[in-house]
């Protein structure tokens, strides 16, 4: 693949989802491939990967020649818009990760889901001020005295022989990511504090159920505990990844196909070891043997569909790579 398709490529990916991106390209491939073919006309050979690399700096880089497509004036030129949008969301999503673990981290010590909701709330000042310092630096960036900016001169420095390969992988949409991060952490603080304080009211309530029904849990849960626990970790931090880089997909399945056999596993272990409710509740043990089979069933579907798609994204690299 020559580095006029990995350019072209770099463009294409940077483009708004509203803009033309078959035609823009086709519009810039066509015009660079004739100014290559009469810079080595005139050179009386082909040109080396250095000089073409020379003419696509030239050119410029690929999400600025993109930005020109975006058609909106902002407070950030169009030129530093896009880098903004990265810096700002690499910034945004470091801060809210530390916060959140720093949370998760001190419910699993103290016990007590309260240190999350704690942790997001503080996240969310954070972003305040991620937002606000971010803006001001890119900004000023573009008003300095000498008129050329940290973020231009950094444009300055790009080098075209450093594009990422193009892939075939389909990017994991971002809005169906985030509803699954915000929902999984959401279980995840819930789990966590029913192994703790059992302050939440949906813990409050399933405690008194049992309660109320002379019943409760025996140790073979602990298994499928730490199972539901590890995957539903996973399954966020794979919400997350994709939030962040949608194109981490060979990742994020599996980051899938590890939670669904933590699930299988946590199951399977929890099965072996019944009864599960005390004293011997013949119903409600035929109940939970019958939800931890099917449970083991959905879970391994899962994780066949997930490896399957983790093998199919690999093969596709190893074609575009190749190519």
């Amino acid at each position: 693949m020559t580095l006029l398709d990995r350019y072209l490529a770099a463009v294409r990916d940077a483009l708004p989802s509203s803009a033309p991106a078959d035609d823009i390209v086709a519009e810039l491939g066509e015009d660079l491939d004739e100014r290559i073919a009469a810079r080595a006309a005139s050179l009386g050979r082909p040109l080396s990967d250095d000089e073409i690399a020379a003419m696509l700096k030239a050119q410029g880089h690929p999400r600025v020649i993109a930005a020109r497509y975006g058609g909106v004036p902002f407070l950030i030129g169009p030129q530093t818009l896009p880098f903004y949008w990265a810096t700002l969301r690499a910034v945004a999503v470091t801060v809210v990760v530390l916060e959140l673990l720093g949370g998760a981290a001190g419910s699993l010590v103290t016990h007590d889901a309260g240190a999350v909701f704690a942790a997001l709330g503080s996240a969310g000042q954070s972003l305040v001020w991620v937002f606000a310092i971010v803006t001001a630096v890119f900004a000023a960036s573009e008003r300095v005295a000498d008129g050329r900016g940290g973020v231009e001169r950094l444009v300055g420095r790009w080098d075209p022989r450093r594009l990422p390969m193009p892939t075939a992988d389909r990017p994991i949409s971002r809005a169906a990511s985030l509803p699954s991060l915000v929902v999984n952490l959401f279980v995840l603080v819930v789990l966590i504090d029913a192994g703790g304080a059992q302050r939440t009211p949906l813990t409050r309530t399933i405690v008194a159920a049992l309660r109320e029904a002379h019943v409760s849990l025996t140790s073979a849960w602990h298994a499928a505990y730490l199972g539901a626990l590890a995957a539903t970790a996973l399954v966020a931090a794979g919400a997350l990844l994709a939030f962040v880089r949608p194109q981490a997909s060979r990742v994020y399945e599996l980051l899938q196909a590890l939670a669904s056999a933590a699930t299988i596993v946590g199951a399977a272990v929890t099965l072996r070891g019944g009864p599960w409710f005390t004293p011997d509740a013949a119903v409600l043990n035929l109940a939970a043997a019958a939800t931890l089979w099917v449970t083991i069933a959905i879970a391994s579907v899962q994780w066949l569909v997930s490896l399957r798609r983790l093998m199919q994204r690999i093969a596709l690299r190893r074609v575009v790579a190749s190519s």
